[in-house]
């Protein structure tokens, strides 16, 4: 028997000679094409070689892969929870001076009320205090407590939901502390202003809720 992967070069399997009408090819090369052919052989010569047989692909031998389940136990991780306190934060705006008797604000101090607004959030809270100055009391407490008004009314409406609050300023300092229980922070935190130096101005003051 001889077979060929080319029909061009043959080589012999040699596997004798038999009656049997078939034969088990050995040596050759999985996944590539064979033809084969055979040749009659008896007592007085050897007969003419076959035609090639139709093509012949060996196969590779099927793998069996077993694979084996693998069990994860989920990890429980507890977290504790840390606590942290926030102070509240001071932000302040002093406007520039009103013109005498005036309460209104001018475009110049709406420009300051509105940069000073986009800064703030509704949940804060924020107190205006005009100054006095020096001259009459009466008079000058009212139009303090007037611009005072008008400034923390600019802001709730520029803000909406801000808490305002208004008072006047007369004499000595204004001091903003924060509360009580921030009594252990940087003291940096505590405003200062002297009323003196509010004389015709209104100081604006915004905290954190």
């Amino acid at each position: 028997m001889e077979y060929s992967s080319n029909d061009a070069t043959w080589s012999t399997f040699a596997d004798g000679t038999s009656a049997l009408t078939s034969a088990t090819v050995t040596g050759l090369a999985n996944t590539t094409t064979y033809r084969f052919r055979v040749m009659a052989r008896n007592d007085v010569a050897d007969g003419v070689v076959s035609t090639s047989s139709a093509t012949v692909t060996p196969a590779a031998p099927t793998t069996t892969t077993t694979t084996t389940p693998t069990t994860t136990t989920p990890t429980t991780t507890t977290t504790t929870p840390t606590n942290t306190t926030v102070a509240p934060v001071v932000r302040s705006l002093v406007l520039t001076p009103f013109p005498p008797l005036t309460t209104s604000l001018s475009a110049a101090q709406r420009r300051q009320v509105n940069t000073f607004a986009g800064a703030l959030k509704p949940s804060d809270t924020i107190s205006c205090v005009g100054g006095a100055g020096v001259g009459p009391v009466k008079l000058l407490r009212n139009l303090a407590r007037l611009r005072a008004t008008a400034t923390c009314q600019l802001l709730a409406k520029r803000v909406p939901g801000v808490r305002i609050a208004v008072s006047i300023a007369l004499r000595g300092e204004i001091q903003v502390a924060q509360p009580a229980a921030q009594a252990q922070l940087d003291t940096s935190t505590v405003l200062q202003v002297a009323a003196s130096d509010l004389s015709r101005r209104v100081l604006v003051i915004a905290r954190s809720g």
